[in-house]
């Protein structure tokens, strides 16, 4: 005759492989860069700077320090154009993935004279 499985044995040893399955979820403090490193690397610079980094939740956090207003406005500006260059850049690539460049190739040995397209598909 076969007995039933005994559930309350069981259950621990479960719980027991779940636990050793499933990491450890990190211990996630508020962490700030501290006011005087920020001065520090504020003496450093020509009179200013904007920092962007991730803190240890994963959220991006942004320091700036600047002497001056007309410091603020230039390192604003930088910023925005840097980050438009990189926009740009991004999404050529993303063009070029999406839809790649067409390459033309003449054939002067071609008889008729027709002009040859090739993409990624085609084999020469």
């Amino acid at each position: 005759m076969d007995k039933p499985p005994r559930k309350k044995k069981d259950a621990p040893v479960e719980k027991a492989v779940e636990k050793k399955l499933t990491p450890p979820k990190p211990q996630i403090t508020h962490f700030q860069i501290p006011a005087a490193v920020l001065s520090q690397l504020n003496e450093c610079t020509g009179g200013g700077f904007i920092l962007i980094y991730i803190n240890q939740a994963g959220q991006p956090q942004i320091a700036a320090r600047h002497d001056s207003t007309v410091v603020e406005i230039g390192l604003n500006s930088f910023a925005a154009s840097y980050f438009n260059g990189v926009q740009s850049t991004q999404d050529e690539i993303m063009l070029d993935i999406v839809n790649p460049p067409i390459i033309v190739i003449e054939d002067d040995d071609d008889e008729d004279g027709d002009t040859t397209f090739l993409d990624d598909e085609d084999e020469e």
